[in-house]
């Protein structure tokens, strides 16, 4: 298996969002209580 490692760019951000917001929904691993939109991640970025 090759792997890549690359940084993140707006570009990523909806894959990203997918997976934060997954863990948002179903696990205790991150406390926001809703799940993220592009608007919120960009002004994180």
């Amino acid at each position: 298996m090759d792997l890549s490692i690359q940084e993140a760019s707006k570009e990523h951000l909806p894959e990203i969002l997918e997976i934060y917001n997954d863990a948002i929904l179903t696990t205790t691993a991150v406390y926001d209580y809703r799940p993220h939109t592009i608007d919120i991640a960009i002004k994180v970025v």
